[in-house]
């Protein structure tokens, strides 16, 4: 069975939608789950380590597991 896992902004309460394609490297950001991008578990470690450099140590980026 595949796991799935969204990145959570815990300051902001935002989930992350993906990368922009008008403005290069800027993080969209949706209120609802249901909007959010899901990612196999290597590749959300991946981003979250992107978004973090971004953010840190101001907001921090979580994974959450979608059941």
């Amino acid at each position: 069975m595949q796991e799935f896992y969204c990145l959570k902004n815990l300051k902001t309460g935002l989930y992350f939608a993906g990368f922009s394609k008008e403005t290069r490297n800027k993080p969209l950001w949706v209120n609802t789950l249901n909007e959010a991008v899901t990612y196999k578990e290597l590749e959300a470690l991946h981003l979250q380590r992107r978004l973090e450099n971004l953010y840190l140590p101001s907001q921090k980026i979580v994974i959450e597991e979608i059941a």
